[in-house]
């Protein structure tokens, strides 16, 4: 083992909400406040990193820049989920909006020149916080050295449900798999099992219809758009039950 030490510490806040339009009476019941819902929550994540000196070699063919051993990041989350039921389709979005503090934030430009950070621009360094779709649905509010702000629709999409099928387009989640780790979801919506602060995970722009033929079966054909074809995802699916 070596005599070097890195300590990074996170602490959490997280606070949720809920709003829900109740029905007072039946000529409420089919009035547009009766098929809104909106939740979400609110969260601060706090790193810390401290590395040891000894850590960083004097005499290294590849250079190892620390400008500063002790650091500090901070970060607010703020997530806003809105669903609308229609008659015979339904309305989902997904907003994830984040402000940005600290050390790398204000270090930004020095960070990149020497090579710690392999990002060519600070709008580069947010895009590779959230995924890009096919269609821009991120809002950068302000960057400085103080705080950066950006606010991402990682869900926007419409659902229409029949009884022989369902269709979805928008941004989604497609989730085919069921380990926690590596499965066929990375097709559509890879992810970085080490962002601790995404539990929706990314989604996709994508057209996703599936049709059931039976009481447990089903077939399902996804399709995602990208800028070039050697990059669009197309995929098909069909699962059944034997007993």
């Amino acid at each position: 083992m070596g005599n070097w030490t890195k300590i990074t510490l996170f602490c959490f806040f997280l606070g949720q909400f809920q709003v829900v339009f109740a029905q007072n009476n039946e000529k409420e019941e089919n009035s547009w406040k009766s098929k809104w819902t909106i939740s979400g929550y609110h969260k601060a994540l706090y790193q810390y990193n401290s590395i040891n000196p000894s850590f960083v070699p004097q005499n290294s063919p590849i250079p190892l820049p620390v400008v500063q051993l002790n650091t500090s990041d901070y970060l607010y989350h703020n997530r806003i989920n809105a669903r609308f039921y229609g008659k015979n389709f339904t309305f989902a979005a997904g907003m994830r909006n984040r402000v940005f503090a600290g050390y790398t934030n204000s270090n930004f430009n020095t960070l990149r020149d020497d090579g710690t950070l392999p990002f060519s621009g600070y709008d580069d360094f947010l895009d590779y916080t959230h995924q890009d779709g096919f269609i821009p649905l991120n809002i950068p509010w302000f960057q400085s050295k103080i705080a950066s702000a950006l606010s991402v629709f990682d869900r926007f999409y419409i659902d229409l449900d029949r009884e022989k099928w369902h269709l979805r387009v928008g941004r989604q989640r497609i989730n085919w798999g069921i380990n926690q780790q590596f499965n066929p979801n990375d097709l559509f919506n890879p992810f970085n099992l080490f962002d601790i602060d995404y539990e929706e995970r990314p989604g996709v722009d994508a057209i996703r219809y599936e049709r059931y033929t039976g009481l447990l079966s089903s077939w399902e054909i996804s399709y995602a758009p990208a800028d070039s074809v050697k990059n669009h995802v197309a995929a098909f699916r069909y699962k059944t039950n034997y007993s």
